[in-house]
């Protein structure tokens, strides 16, 4: 046994998964899965040095409702997954899926590379408006 156990430094010696398990909701909702929207949404508020409070007011929504999204507490809306990849500079396949860089408008981006992300852009756009169209006619269906 050692001299912490003995001691009861650490109740939790023999188990050290307890030990390393988050103590309060705080720690709790720092261990969110970074490839997942809400770790996006975080690291691009980050990356702008932005607050959430500033960030919720430009979206017109309450910061209980950012905190949510960044912990996967709750997901964003359609409309407000398109103001994100706005206010944020990031693309909606990006905050989606996380696949394109974070920022598209880099200064570094040449001429060709935004040209290459406007068609995948487009080409998503494309999808998403497909997925929107069969969904409406099964909504209009169960009607």
């Amino acid at each position: 046994m050692s001299r912490a156990a003995r001691s009861g430094e650490d109740d939790n010696w023999y188990f050290p998964e307890i030990s390393k398990a988050p103590r309060t909701m705080a720690d709790k909702e720092k261990k969110v899965d970074e490839d997942s929207i809400g770790y996006r949404i975080w690291s691009a508020r980050e990356e702008h040095d932005m607050s959430v409070a500033k960030l919720a007011r430009r979206l017109g929504v309450e910061q209980a409702t950012v905190k949510a999204w960044e912990i996967n507490k709750r997901a964003p809306r359609a409309n407000r997954l398109v103001m994100l990849s706005g206010v944020l500079d990031v693309s909606l396949a990006w905050l989606l899926e996380g696949e394109e860089d974070v920022a598209l408008s880099a200064p570094s981006a040449s001429f060709n590379e935004l040209r290459e992300d406007l068609d995948r852009i487009e080409r998503r756009l494309s999808e998403v408006s497909t997925m929107v169209a069969a969904a409406r006619a099964r909504l209009e269906e169960i009607d």
